[in-house]
């Protein structure tokens, strides 16, 4: 994830034609909004009631574990290939939003950094 952030981050700014100012806005939005983002997916989606026994087993491999084995360092905060769909879901809601890449990448930028620093 840091190369994707550093990579969205540096094209931003670049777009941005170097205004570290603006950007840094930009990116500070993106890091407070994933403090939402995490708090909306981990109360509504990691916790919702399981009713069937196929989204037990799913919800249990996702985030279950998490809670079960909770000091377990040889796994994942959250699996890499549901991350990047749910980057991408993100992102998707970012750039309709903004309706502009530099200003797009320099939130989500941002996302991802906040992303990586509730991981560490």
């Amino acid at each position: 994830w840091v190369p994707l952030c550093v990579a969205m981050g540096g094209c931003s700014l670049w777009l941005m034609g170097g205004n570290l100012i603006t950007w840094a806005g930009y990116f500070a939005t993106g890091v407070f909004g994933w403090q939402l983002i995490e708090y909306s997916l981990h109360r509504f989606v990691f916790h919702m009631a399981a009713k069937s026994y196929a989204f037990i087993v799913f919800h249990f491999a996702m985030h279950g574990a998490h809670h079960k084995y909770p000091l377990d360092k040889m796994r994942l905060v959250f699996p890499p290939a549901p991350a990047a769909i749910i980057a991408r879901i993100i992102y998707f809601g970012i750039s309709s939003t903004l309706n502009e890449l530099s200003t797009s990448f320099a939130v989500m930028s941002g996302v991802v950094a906040g992303y990586v620093l509730y991981d560490c």
